[in-house]
């Protein structure tokens, strides 16, 4: 999981509409949240970084989310798109979202 500049990322993802009306491209899964936050928590990306890819899929409808749109995925999704209205990302945040991904939440 995001093995390549967000730029690329954001870039390829724009070829596709918002409103994808076909079958979901990808499914983000829990350890791929997970990959990230690890990511963030070893200093290997910022959370500035994290919130800007978080953003790049939150609402996309060709990404499904393992656990649906009431899932434990899609809510940590939420929370890192979304620091100012659910908080910073700081590494005991990441911690708490690891465990959330594990607990379903």
């Amino acid at each position: 999981m995001w093995s390549q500049p967000l730029d690329n990322i954001a870039t390829r993802l724009q070829q596709f509409p918002w409103d994808w009306d076909g079958d979901a491209l990808v499914t983000l899964r829990r350890d791929d949240v997970r990959a990230i936050l690890s990511k963030f928590r070893s200093g290997d990306v910022s959370s500035a970084s994290v919130e800007s890819w978080a953003n790049l899929i939150e609402l996309r409808d060709a990404i499904d989310f393992e656990g649906g749109d009431e899932g434990p995925v899609r809510d940590v999704i939420h929370v890192l798109a979304n620091p100012a209205l659910e908080g910073e990302l700081t590494i005991e945040a990441a911690l708490q979202l690891e465990a959330e991904l594990l607990n379903g939440r």
